[in-house]
């Protein structure tokens, strides 16, 4: 379940259910919020993928590891500015900086790859800026992401 609160052109704050439901009315906030806002298609869909990877994230390694008797909660507040889309995640899991975790180094083969990890440098090549901080025992992530042509794409890295 997703709770909206909008105001007029202003951000936009919900409390998402940590179910894949609440994972799944995220897209449709986002895509609203990126529509009534006029954020370049590109950009909203960057935005989408960024805070999916996210929410998953914190979904699967953070609120997953909490004792069940914790309260989970996730929090999505989306901004428009000039220029560029700010998505902050808060979240009661325990604390995790994802801006601290190093650049995954590329595999040259196969037999050298590894499963999992590459969630984070997605959610790097998609944003501008990636910023944390724990507030009041939750974790905040900051997820920015600049346009400037009406159709700005992403600069997402190649491997």
């Amino acid at each position: 379940m997703v709770e909206d609160r909008v105001h007029d052109d202003g951000p936009v704050e919900i409390v998402v259910d940590p179910g894949a439901i609440g994972l799944r009315d995220v897209a449709e906030t986002v895509s609203r919020f990126a529509r009534d806002r006029e954020v370049p298609t590109r950009t909203a869909e960057a935005l989408e993928l960024a805070l999916e990877e996210t929410l998953t994230n914190v979904v699967m390694h953070g609120l997953g590891h909490q004792p069940a008797s914790a309260p989970a909660e996730i929090r999505l507040r989306l901004d428009r500015g000039r220029g560029s889309v700010r998505a902050t995640v808060i979240d009661s899991g325990p604390a995790f900086d994802p801006t601290s975790v190093p650049e995954r180094e590329d595999s040259t083969d196969l037999e050298h790859a590894t499963i999992g990890g590459w969630g984070l440098r997605l959610i790097r090549g998609l944003t501008d800026e990636l910023s944390y901080r724990r507030v009041a025992g939750r974790n905040e992530l900051d997820l920015v992401i600049q346009f400037d042509a009406p159709e700005a794409a992403p600069r997402l890295e190649q491997p």
